[in-house]
């Protein structure tokens, strides 16, 4: 099975996609945002985090408040 790192994998989206992989025999990581923070890490940072998963799912998200841009476009640019 595969090694698949789910970024927001404790949120609203992410938990369940999350519990439906490892249901499915995946070995999966959630790292919680100190740990992976796509906003205030460095994309070498962000690369060195991910190194080793198969797999990456952005689950990352908001939906109010001032960093919902930095979030969804600025923080997702970073990861690509």
């Amino acid at each position: 099975m595969a090694r698949i790192l789910i970024i927001g994998g404790s949120g609203f989206i992410g938990r369940h996609i999350a519990a439906a992989l490892l249901r499915a025999g995946h070995r999966v990581e959630t790292p919680a945002r100190g740990e992976l923070d796509l906003i205030k890490m460095s994309e070498n940072a962000i690369s060195n985090r991910l190194s080793g998963a198969e797999v990456v799912g952005n689950c990352a998200g908001l939906v109010r408040g001032t960093a919902m841009e930095a979030v969804h476009a600025h923080g997702t640019e970073k990861l690509l």
